[in-house]
């Protein structure tokens, strides 16, 4: 870093300050030395003192020149260090920066891969979502079909079931018709042995058996064919 400030060294600049002033006081001495020369051949008074004023013009001059140049070299000297200083600065910022950027470039070189990765993963669920969305739609018609078929299954349901209410009430019908019959026939059968005892029937195999209490049994029938039963099928005659 800092490659790009380009400073003349310090020392250069003061040699080409010293070469200027070393140039200007040779100019100066030769023209004191052709000066001299002149008063030399020249022994007029006027002509001395002329170059005694000429003199103390160009001395003076000098003297002003060299410490102008002097003062100014010193304020460039310390501009010069000023620079170096900055320059210094600077190129430490720029290092920072640099070093900032190639962290954020990092960062972002990161995050752009996150992000491809989080793109496929999208992919891959937003393909999920539309297999399992057509799934879906395969459920509600199925769901559909099944409440229309359990519609229908509640419809026949209900018409089973009024049958079966006709059918149990012609059951009951037939079992009170059956019973009645069964009675009639049971009185018509064992009515005349009422006086001997047989006052209760049993139906075995279609048939009407006459029975008579004997203790906690019941015997139907006669003669040597006679059996003995529980009272649980035992019923009593109506007669």
């Amino acid at each position: 870093m800092g490659e790009g400030y380009n400073y003349e060294p310090e020392s250069r600049q003061g040699q080409n300050l010293l070469t200027y002033n070393n140039s200007k006081s040779r100019e100066m001495k030769e023209k004191l030395n052709r000066l001299m020369q002149s008063l030399s051949e020249n022994k007029k008074v006027p002509a001395i003192a002329m170059g005694l004023i000429l003199l103390l013009i160009v001395g003076g001059t000098f003297t002003g020149n060299y410490m102008k140049t002097n003062s100014e070299l010193d304020t460039c000297q310390g501009e010069l260090s000023d620079c170096y200083v900055k320059s210094a600065e600077l190129s430490g910022k720029v290092n920072l920066l640099e070093d900032a950027r190639l962290s954020l470039q990092a960062n972002v070189n990161s995050c752009e891969t996150q992000k491809n990765a989080l793109g496929q993963e999208l992919t891959v669920c937003q393909q999920q979502r539309a297999s399992q969305g057509m799934e879906i739609i395969d459920l509600k018609d199925n769901v559909s079909q099944l409440f229309t078929n359990l519609n229908f299954c509640n419809k026949d349901l209900g018409e089973a079931q009024t049958e079966l209410a006709v059918l149990k009430g012609t059951e009951e019908r037939l079992q009170k018709a059956l019973e009645k019959a069964e009675s009639n026939l049971a009185n018509y059968r064992c009515c005349d042995f009422y006086d001997e005892g047989y006052r209760y029937y049993i139906m075995e195999d279609d048939r009407v058996r006459c029975c008579y209490k004997s203790g906690s049994l019941y015997t139907c029938g006669f003669g040597p064919s006679a059996e003995e039963y529980d009272e649980d099928d035992i019923k009593k005659l109506s007669c």
